[in-house]
């Protein structure tokens, strides 16, 4: 058993109250045999079921827990800030309650020891044949990878291991529009990419993004921490400008030069067309950043914290009562 390594196991909980207590007991078994000081912390992001009564009762009987309700429900990512702010250990493995193995976690966790600050899951049955990846997934990963320069893999997840200088450089970001995937390669650091085979305690339902919201995140974090989109549109737009500008030169000609003008209907509408097309393509780039411009410069906390409890017991007693991992 390792007792020098402090390990914290973090979830988001979106309406889970079916599936949080299996999930932590299970996290609880292959960490208690693996590591004596370890935390399970659980970020409760407003759920409206019953999961707030079954993680209390939770704290009753698995040692090592605690849970942070946010006083509102807000994005996975934002959720997922939360959780970085508040773990405490010398690794941070961050899982979907619903989808992530925790048998896989000793094995990413030696992988991160090994000299990796960040370890991210790649599931193994993701589909990169269907008809809406081929069509808007690829592209968008492409063009993603293209403009940012980054390569992440269609099937990464958020189930990570980050070391303890990950999660500080991370905390450090407190940008409104937030991509993990992205910030670890963004930062610089040192990460591998690990396939592993999803579970689904939910039968019903997978936590999988569809392809329509990961082109949204990509999307997102293309307008978010680069600037090509803005210069790729001023520049068309500086072209738009050029070419009408010849545009009134030749009118001016023709009018000079030549007495009868039959009026051009079709060249009329179609450079209309044109020019109406570039311009609200500017617009509607400019409007991205100036949306973000505005999220980022309000003065207001990323979250809010509704309230904070822990376990009412810990795995070390007698000798070891003074040595506890829970704050």
């Amino acid at each position: 058993m390792n007792q020098d390594l402090f390990v914290s196991v973090a979830a988001v909980l979106n309406n889970d109250a079916d599936v949080v207590d299996v999930f932590v007991r299970e996290v609880s078994s292959a960490l208690s045999q693996q590591f004596l000081h370890y935390e399970i912390v659980l970020i409760d992001n407003a759920s409206e079921d019953q999961t707030s009564f079954v993680v209390a009762t939770l704290m009753r009987s698995v040692a090592n827990v605690r849970s942070v309700r946010l006083a509102r429900r807000l994005n996975s990512e934002t959720a997922v800030l939360a959780a970085i702010d508040t773990s405490i250990g010398d690794y941070l493995i961050l899982m979907d309650p619903v989808t992530d193995p925790p048998s896989e976690v000793i094995a990413m966790l030696s992988i991160a020891k090994e000299g990796s600050d960040v370890v991210i899951g790649v599931q193994n049955s993701f589909d990169q044949n269907g008809v809406l990846e081929r069509l808007i997934g690829r592209p968008i990963d492409h063009w993603t990878k293209a403009v940012l320069g980054f390569d992440v893999p269609s099937g990464a997840t958020g189930f990570m291991v980050m070391s303890r200088y990950a999660v500080n450089s991370i905390a450090r970001i407190r940008s409104k529009s937030r991509n993990l995937r992205y910030f670890v390669s963004f930062i610089g650091l040192r990460h591998k990419y690990v396939s592993y085979e999803p579970i689904c305690r939910r039968p019903s339902a997978s936590r999988r993004p569809s392809v329509i919201k990961r082109a949204r995140a990509n999307i997102d974090a293309v307008f978010s921490n680069s600037a090509v989109p803005l210069r790729l549109v001023s520049q068309i737009g500086f072209i738009a400008a050029f070419v009408s500008l010849i545009s009134g030169v030749y009118v001016i000609a023709v009018a000079l030069f030549r007495r009868h003008v039959v009026e051009g209907w079709v060249t009329t509408n179609l450079f209309s067309s044109t020019m109406f097309f570039c311009l609200f393509l500017l617009l509607g780039v400019m409007s991205e950043y100036v949306v973000r411009i505005l999220r980022e410069t309000r003065e207001i906390p990323l979250y809010f914290v509704e309230s904070e409890s822990h376990s009412l017991r810990t795995d070390n007693t007698g000798a070891d009562s003074d040595r506890l991992n829970v704050v």
